[in-house]
């Protein structure tokens, strides 16, 4: 009836059966999509890779952090030499250090809003070769830029807890077949290759 050998030749046939059914389906429904889109929709522009636009934000932090040291570094021997001298004191040091700041971030603000204005790019995604532009392909204006795409989640994010939520929802909003961040959606914006 039930022998050791028929219970040996019904496991095998079932495991068989089950790896022959997972070998003739190739569909994986955990797998994630592999559609790429190639094209923004009605713009005929390549719509940025995710890396790029991580990228040209690394760079657009890493030169504002320039900006920032590079006075604090040829500013600090002014402020510890002023310390000693008696004339001076502290007031004279930190003054030059403090308009140094604001010329060194005036700067970058300017050229950055520049850039902006005339290809829809800041100074890291000019290294990276991408650009934001209107969801319908048109020149992304300055002021929906500043005042639509970056104001609005920047006033958000700077409020406790709430900020690092929205800020957490922005950044992985990116992961949809859009590429589209919050930011982008509030703005009807799309960052393509140049």
């Amino acid at each position: 009836m039930f022998t050791v050998e028929w219970c040996r030749c019904q496991l095998l046939t079932g495991i068989r059966f089950i790896l022959t059914g997972l070998m003739m389906n190739d569909v994986n429904p955990y797998a994630p999509s592999h559609a790429e889109l190639e094209a923004a929709p009605g713009t005929g522009y390549e719509l940025a890779t995710r890396s790029a636009r991580f990228g040209a934000t690394v760079v657009d932090g890493l030169i504002w952090v320039a900006a920032m040291l590079i006075p604090t570094l040829l500013l600090v021997p002014v402020l510890l030499s002023s310390r000693s001298s008696p004339g001076l004191g502290w007031g004279a040091g930190t003054v030059a250090f403090f308009v140094a700041m604001g010329v060194a971030w005036i700067a970058l603000v300017a050229i950055n809003c520049t850039l902006i204005h005339r290809n829809g790019q800041t100074l890291g995604k000019k290294a990276l070769g991408i650009r934001v532009v209107c969801a319908d392909g048109q020149r992304c204006s300055l002021r929906r830029y500043l005042f639509i795409r970056s104001l609005p989640l920047g006033i958000v994010k700077a409020i406790p807890y709430l900020g690092l939520l929205v800020s957490l929802l922005d950044s992985l909003l990116i992961f949809r077949e859009t590429r589209r961040c919050l930011h982008d959606d509030l703005a009807n914006t799309i960052v393509v290759t140049t």
